[in-house]
């Protein structure tokens, strides 16, 4: 997993989860990339729902906010972080019960995150082209009102909301 920073520094949060993920982090290490070597499922699945929730939530508030940087939305609308994670984490658990995390717990981390990232500007041109996998795998699981309030606030179209999902069991 990767996050970008900005076009002049680029802040990396990779981890890595399979056989050879301690050799390939080490790889990774020895040239100077940060990267991380998560050994149980469950740890792993925690981060990707954290990645996930996060470049689906603060792309979207950035985007119908007039282009906020993460860092303002963390700090001023950290209701609306909450709002969002709210619904859309219980779909999450639902799909892997073993997870259980509590929402105040995941907002948190993804301020945490977003203040340490502060200046950036989630790209809303990405997110749409990588909305099936992002909020699309959301919309696909049942209907999410305040998420789809703001993909419209964010200027979404219904063509886009109504895309078929065809990655689902």
């Amino acid at each position: 997993m990767c996050f970008v920073h900005s076009d002049d520094e680029i802040l990396f949060h990779r981890f890595m989860h399979c056989r050879w993920a301690g050799i390939v982090a080490q790889i990774m290490q020895s040239g100077g990339l940060e990267c991380n070597h998560i050994s149980s499922h469950e740890d792993f699945v925690e981060a990707m729902w954290e990645k996930l929730l996060w470049s689906s939530i603060f792309w979207l508030l950035s985007d119908a906010l007039g282009g906020l940087p993460v860092g303002a939305i963390a700090q001023q609308h950290a209701h609306h972080v909450q709002e969002l994670t709210s619904e859309l984490l219980p779909l999450l658990m639902i799909r892997e019960p073993r997870n259980a995390l509590f929402e105040s717990e995941m907002v948190d981390r993804l301020c945490a995150y977003s203040n340490s990232i502060a200046d950036a500007v989630p790209s809303k041109s990405m997110a749409i082209s990588e909305f099936e996998w992002r909020n699309g795998w959301f919309l696909a699981q049942k209907v999410t009102p305040c998420h789809v309030k703001w993909l419209r606030y964010a200027g979404v179209s219904d063509d886009v909301l109504k895309m078929p999902n065809l990655f689902l069991d």
